[in-house]
């Protein structure tokens, strides 16, 4: 029991390891469609649009939002 106990505390404090914190943000903080979604996970190269950030992201990431007015239409789906 201590063992399993000890193995699901490893697992729960490892899980976060894998989330991405991902970024966006207007375009005079240097916001941008062009950056990847890989340079997207530093404050400095973030994504202009939200919709097109939530296409880099995965279960469990992180989404932050700089301050600013984000006039999109999105088309979110529940689901697997």
């Amino acid at each position: 029991m201590k063992q399993l106990l000890a193995l699901l505390a490893l697992l729960l404090m490892a899980a976060p390891a894998w989330a991405t914190t991902r970024y966006v943000a207007k375009a005079g903080d240097g916001g941008s469609d062009a950056n990847s979604c890989a340079v997207s996970a530093n404050l400095a190269t973030p994504k202009l649009t939200i919709t097109n950030a939530l296409t880099c992201i995965t279960a469990g990431d992180r989404l932050l939002i700089r301050t600013g007015t984000y006039v999109e239409m999105m088309d979110l789906q529940v689901g697997p």
